[in-house]
């Protein structure tokens, strides 16, 4: 009997560690296969879901929770990130400001989160788009989704005033896989074009950041994003559109 008891005892154990390894699979399969999908679609070799990446429910209840608010807002600043880095409300009290940044995102999936700005019904839109896509599309592909997105913006919220703003320089010596100054002048030349070409306002703010082609270290804590009082100078280039009238003959 008590051999058999030692038996059952060591299958149960045995049971239970291969439960947990499956456990342990699934979920590195799960996280592993929302990366590879990620990649594909990057690549243009599967169509983008918005309903199969990762933070796709998370999107839906921010989304949920902003319209059951039923804001009107002054500005919506609407990018990855560095726009969520930012606390402009702070700096501009008077105004009603909403920062709707998400770490991570890029030009397709900001297309799908068109329904956030929608929600907050802005007089203007800040867009800040595109360094992520930089990591792994060609100028080409960059420039076609940056217009697709402002157009299905403009087409959502045709009564708002929408500016484009410039990438940010990047300090390569601390991040030397990011996208090169080169890439960053031919992005921000193509957004220029974009706006001219649709009647919004460019707003450079690369210019205001950029030394010898980079992002000073001072200015930065990991090469790409911004220390909190950085934003100061974001801050002071974006002031006079933020208080001018926000009725656009073109908009």
């Amino acid at each position: 009997m008590k051999k058999k008891s030692g038996q059952a005892r060591i299958f149960l154990l045995v049971s239970l560690l291969l439960n947990c390894v499956l456990l342990v699979a699934l979920f590195v399969g799960e996280r592993s296969g929302h990366a590879y999908r990620a990649a594909l679609v990057r690549r243009g070799i599967v169509a983008y879901d918005d309903a199969k990446t990762a933070g796709y429910w998370t999107k839906m209840g921010w989304t949920n929770t902003l319209q059951k608010m039923n804001l009107t807002c002054d500005a919506v600043f609407f990018g990855s990130s560095s726009t969520r880095g930012s606390d402009f409300q702070q700096t501009f009290p008077d105004l009603s400001i909403v920062n709707l940044g998400l770490a991570g995102d890029n030009l397709l999936g900001m297309l799908y989160r068109i329904d956030m700005v929608m929600a907050v019904h802005p007089k203007k839109v800040f867009i800040m788009a595109g360094t992520n896509d930089l990591f792994h599309s060609s100028i080409e592909q960059f420039s076609d989704r940056y217009e697709t997105l402002l157009v299905s913006l403009r087409d959502s919220l045709p009564h708002a005033k929408v500016y484009l703003e410039s990438l940010l320089p990047i300090n390569h010596e601390l991040k030397p896989q990011a996208p090169s100054h080169d890439q960053l002048s031919r992005a921000n030349e193509a957004i220029r074009q974009i706006a001219k070409k649709h009647g919004c306002t460019f707003i450079d703010l690369y210019e205001h950041y950029v030394q010898e082609g980079e992002l000073p270290k001072d200015l930065t804590r990991d090469g790409i994003h911004l220390k909190p009082e950085a934003y100061g100078i974001w801050a002071e280039t974006i002031k006079n559109y933020l208080y001018e009238s926000s009725y656009s003959a073109s908009n």
